[in-house]
């Protein structure tokens, strides 16, 4: 049970309370902070001692900050590491750190915690950040703050906004920045000129030649061990007429039919898949389009990476109603302030099938615009 703000603040330990946290201080103070990371707009503007992170362990039975702290250290993974590569004690650190999209108007927008070890413990988390909540920060801009992952489903319209901020503001490799863009020095051809590249409509329910100046998302995923329906020689006829691949769709993997979802829930149209866009038994079809991997991921709107699950018949957790399972630890600090630690992919990919075979993850590598989409 979350005890009232002044309960709340005696549970501190003396370090934890020593901060001064409040949600003001992980407000940004456009005449006072600077892109330095520097502030004098609370505690920590330079880094601030915590003590050693096996010391922090012994007052997580009580310490709701510290309990954030181990967190932040190790990503919610579960290591009981206290010492690091060498068997040193692990000292651990606490410093400010702002958030945002950078602008001459704008400024940065957020402060978070950052907390450091040394030296590193294995396991360490790359995320290691404290963040409040947005609702706890009034007169925020709540995008980089925070926020309590809903269970059941993910949030659709988050994704969207996300995807818009990537358009405005990420730099996407080709001459026109635009979202699909792709760069002149990677290939000299845009995948949707080639006559074998054909995607999913996903509003039709077939496989359609790909229009020329469309937008698609691109699917990377593990097969596995199960049965994989694919597009063959004897079925594509099928599966290129509108609602084919509602006649078979019980036969479709689950990844597949989630991926489908989401780029209708995107506002997309078109999905590249390989299993149901490559003619799988046609020797130099699936020649010609396996040569074209690097354009066909480069040149997509988004990439959707199912990086949890062993097999195509997983599914993409959150896409239906009740799918996931999200474990979200929020502490409250003080009267009015929740922290939340966000945890970084890379912290799950290390413990992922996808990350163990060898195709997607040189697709994770291979293309940085991945990881930012």
């Amino acid at each position: 049970m979350i005890k009232s703000g002044s309960d709340q603040k005696r549970r501190l330990c003396a370090v934890c309370q020593s901060l001064d946290l409040s949600p003001s201080t992980f407000a940004v103070q456009p005449d006072t902070d600077t892109d330095d990371d520097s502030s004098d707009n609370g505690a920590c503007a330079t880094p601030h001692p915590l003590g050693y992170l096996d010391e922090i362990r012994q007052k997580t039975s009580y310490c709701p900050l510290c309990r954030l702290i181990v967190e932040a250290i190790f990503g919610g993974l579960g290591a009981d590491m206290e010492a690091g590569p060498d068997g040193d004690r692990v000292r651990c650190d606490i410093e400010w750190k702002h958030n945002g999209i950078v602008s001459s108007r704008a400024g940065w927008q957020t402060r978070y915690l950052h907390v450091n070890a040394s030296p590193w413990p294995l396991g360490f988390n790359l995320m290691n950040r404290i963040s409040p909540l947005a609702r706890d920060v009034p007169g925020q801009r709540p995008l980089f703050f925070g926020r309590l992952v809903r269970d059941a489903q993910v949030d659709f319209r988050l994704v969207r906004k996300w995807l818009r901020m990537c358009e405005m503001h990420h730099d996407h490799g080709g001459d026109s920045g635009a979202p699909g863009a792709v760069d002149t020095q990677m290939q000299d051809q845009d995948p949707r000129s080639l006559p074998f590249f054909r995607l999913i409509d996903v509003k039709r329910w077939c496989i359609v030649p790909a229009p020329r100046t469309c937008k698609y998302y691109a699917l990377s995923y593990v097969w596995g061990r199960v049965e994989n329906f694919t597009a063959r020689r004897e079925n594509v006829a099928l599966l290129e007429r509108r609602g084919g691949l509602r006649q078979v769709k019980n036969k479709i993997p689950a990844t597949i039919k989630d991926a489908m979802k989401l780029v209708d829930k995107l506002g997309g149209r078109y999905l590249w898949v390989d299993s149901l866009c490559i003619t799988q038994d046609d020797a130099q079809y699936k020649a010609a389009a396996i040569a074209s991997m690097d354009l066909v991921y480069s040149s997509a709107d988004a990439t959707i990476v199912a990086a949890t699950g062993d097999s195509a018949d997983a599914g993409l957790p959150g896409v239906r109603r009740h799918s996931r399972g999200v474990k979200q630890t929020v502490e409250k600090i003080g009267r009015g302030l929740r922290l939340v630690v966000p945890h970084h992919l890379m912290d799950y990919m290390e413990q992922s099938t996808y990350e163990g075979r060898a195709w997607t993850y040189a697709i994770f590598l291979i293309f940085p615009l991945l990881r930012r989409r």
